[in-house]
């Protein structure tokens, strides 16, 4: 999994959600990048974590799925 390059995903995705007055969706993603900075300088492997409170599902996470 590439941290940086989803973290930055998330936080592109925050600024598009700032720049249509969604502050909510806005605050939300970037807690969840945070927490993904946080756990990856702690050195938490997020595909392995035992009770996930937050999860960021990316296009490539996606590909080959159904639904």
């Amino acid at each position: 999994m590439n941290y940086l390059k989803n973290t930055k995903q998330a936080l592109n995705l925050a600024s598009e959600k700032l720049a249509k007055a969604d502050v909510f969706g806005a605050i939300t993603i970037m807690h969840a990048a945070l927490e993904q900075i946080v756990a990856h300088l702690q050195k938490v492997d997020l595909n392995d974590h035992s009770k996930p409170d937050v999860m960021i599902t990316f296009e490539e996470d996606c590909e080959g799925d159904e639904e």
